[in-house]
């Protein structure tokens, strides 16, 4: 697959056992720009990754990895989830907006 955004992959168990230590969280946070999720662990992450990564507004952005016929559908999910940009507004529920350049199509920015 040609993913060229995506630095690291981590299983589940691997970041459960390999960053328990408050120290090991904030590097990884230091380490990488933005974080993916699959769907189906999503919400097990806010216990899992700490109150450092979402006091800084630095949350996984949830994506389905899950399910796809093909190889490519699922480079297709995955580059456009790293070419999205997520923004969330005040406390309280969460709002994002998807922001485009004006010559992108609804298509590519969606």
């Amino acid at each position: 697959m040609n993913i060229p955004c995506i630095a690291k992959v981590i299983g589940f168990d691997k970041l459960k056992r390999n960053f328990r230590q408050y120290k090991d969280k904030r590097q990884l946070l230091k380490d990488y720009d933005s974080f993916l999720a699959d769907i189906r662990v999503y919400k097990m992450l806010p216990e899992l990754m700490g109150k450092e990564f979402y006091q800084r507004k630095r949350y996984p952005c949830p994506i389905k990895i899950h399910g796809f016929d093909s190889p490519k559908a699922l480079e297709a999910q995955l580059n456009q989830a790293t070419a999205s940009t997520f923004f969330t507004l005040g406390n309280g529920p969460n709002y994002s907006v998807r922001v485009g350049k004006t010559f992108q199509k609804e298509k590519e920015i969606g």
